[in-house]
C-alpha cells in the first residue's frame, strides 16, 4: 500500500511539472510562426471579438465554424484565440 501511495505521489509531482512546464514553453515560437504567415484565429463571439482583440486576427466563433471553415486557407497554420484558458 506505501509503494502506491508513493508511485501515486511521484506521477502527481510529474504531472504538475509538466503542466507549468507547458505553461511556461505555451509562447514558445509564435513570433516565427506569425512572421512565416500563420493567422490568429479568434473563436469568440462576434461580440467578445468587438470588445477587443489581436489585431490582424480573423474572427470565425466557434459556433459557426461548421459553416465558416471553407474560408479557411489549408496550407495556412492557424493559432487560436479563445476567451477561457487551457
Amino acid at each position: 500500500m506505501k509503494s502506491v501511495l508513493i508511485f501515486c505521489g511521484i506521477a502527481f509531482i510529474l504531472y504538475i511539472v509538466y503542466r507549468i512546464y507547458q505553461f511556461q514553453t505555451l509562447d514558445n515560437g509564435l513570433p516565427e510562426l506569425i512572421k512565416k504567415g500563420a493567422v490568429i484565429l479568434d473563436v469568440r463571439t462576434e461580440k467578445e471579438y468587438e470588445t477587443g482583440h489581436i489585431e490582424g486576427s480573423v474572427n470565425i466563433s466557434l459556433g459557426t465554424i461548421r459553416e465558416r471553415y471553407i474560408e479557411l486557407n489549408p496550407e495556412k497554420t492557424y493559432i487560436t484565440v479563445r476567451s477561457h484558458g487551457l
